[in-house]
C-alpha cells in the first residue's frame, strides 16, 4: 500500500483569535485562560508532524523495496536501522513455501526416508505425517499397531477418516424417548464403535424429504453402526454420506 506524504504548515496571519458572532454580528477576540493546567500536553508544530510525515513516508518506501525484493534481508538502510530480515518478506515466503513442498513430494515419493533431515531444516522428515502414509492407514495397507512410516508412531494415533454412501430407508423409525426427536433410525456400519464419531451430510436430492422429516444434525454411535434422529419418519429412502472417525 503506497503513501502520499503531507506538507503540515503553520497558520500565519493576524487576528486569528477573533470570531463573529453570525446573529448579533459582533466580533469577539477569544483568549485562552484556563483556571489551572495540570499538564501542559505536546504542542502541535509543523515541524514535528513533517518529521513524522518524512518517518511514515520512508517505512513505506522500505517496506515496498523488500516486498519487491530490490532490498536484501540483512540491510539495514532505512526503517530507522532496523535490520530487513525483521520483516516479513514475500520473497523469502514463497521461497519457503516452495522449499517445504518439495521436500513433502519427495517424502510422498519416498525418495527421502524417514529419519533424514535433508531439506527440512534439520527437522526429521518423520515430523510430518505425509500423505502417502494417511493413505496407506486409510486403505489398510498400514495396520493398526504398524510403526512403519509415520516417525514411530502407530497407526492408532491418527484419526482416520472414511466416508459412506448410504441410503437409508423410511422403514423401521422406531419411538426414541426423545422430546425433540420422538424418532430413531438404527444404521448399522461396520468398524463403528462407541468411540466413533459419525457426521451425516444429505445428498441434495434428499435434503427436502429429511427437511420435511425434521432430521436431526447430530448421530449417537453404537458397536457396529450408529442412530438418526428426526421429528419423523421420513416419506422416503434418504441419501447420505456418513464420515466416520474412528
Amino acid at each position: 500500500m503506497s503513501y502520499t506524504k503531507h506538507n503540515w504548515l503553520k497558520r500565519l496571519g493576524t487576528g486569528l483569535n477573533k470570531f463573529r458572532d453570525t446573529i448579533s454580528g459582533q466580533i469577539f477576540a477569544f483568549v485562552n485562560e484556563p483556571d489551572d493546567v495540570t499538564q501542559q500536553g505536546t504542542p502541535i508544530r509543523e515541524d514535528w508532524l513533517n518529521e513524522m510525515e518524512d518517518g511514515i513516508g520512508e517505512a513505506h518506501e522500505a517496506l515496498g523495496d523488500i516486498l519487491n525484493g530490490t532490498q536484501a534481508v540483512g540491510n539495514t538502510n532505512k526503517l530507522g536501522g532496523i535490520s530487513a530480515g525483521q520483516y516479513a518478506k514475500e520473497s523469502s515466503l514463497q521461497d519457503l513455501n516452495n522449499d517445504f513442498n518439495d521436500a513433502l513430494s519427495q517424502i510422498v515419493q519416498g525418495q527421502v526416508k524417514v529419519g533424514n533431515a535433508n531439506l527440512l531444516d534439520g527437522l526429521d522428515s518423520a515430523y510430518f505425517a505425509t500423505a502417502a502414509a494417511v493413505n496407506n492407514i486409510v486403505s489398510g495397507a498400514i495396520k493398526a499397531g504398524d510403526a512403519s512410516k509415520l516417525g514411530g508412531h502407530t497407526a492408532d494415533y491418527f484419526a482416520v477418516i472414511q466416508k459412506h454412501s448410504l441410503i437409508v430407508s423410511n422403514l423401521s423409525w422406531v419411538d426414541s424417548g426423545d422430546i425433540d426427536f420422538p424418532k430413531r433410525k438404527a444404521v448399522a456400519l461396520s468398524g463403528v464403535t462407541t468411540n466413533s464419531v459419525v457426521d451425516v451430510n444429505i445428498h441434495r436430492e434428499s435434503y427436502t424429504t429429511a427437511l420435511d422429516a425434521g432430521f436431526a444434525s447430530f448421530t449417537e454411535s453404537y458397536n457396529g453402526g450408529f442412530y438418526l434422529y428426526a421429528e419423523s419418519a421420513p416419506a422416503g429412502s434418504v441419501t447420505v454420506t456418513a464420515k466416520v472417525v474412528k
